[in-house]
């Protein structure tokens, strides 16, 4: 969400951003950010990853780090 809030602001597109995982507190607190340090500045520790992201980001990871391996082979 901070990836994309930045790219947002960059591009002085409006900012969109749905999720179901996130909850609302957290998309207005980003909306309302007017600068690239205030969007880094945002703390988004109280987001919540269920289960099945954890899971899914770890998978993600894990082929990250497959795939550099493999790449430096």
């Amino acid at each position: 969400m901070r990836r994309y809030a930045h790219n947002r602001l960059r591009d002085g597109k409006p900012f969109a951003f749905r999720s179901d995982v996130i909850g609302l507190p957290e998309i207005e607190a980003i909306k309302s950010c007017a600068t690239h340090e205030a969007i880094d500045a945002l703390d988004l520790t109280n987001v919540k990853r269920g289960p099945e992201l954890a899971e899914l980001i770890d998978a993600i990871n894990a082929a990250r780090e497959e795939l550099k391996a493999v790449a430096n082979a």
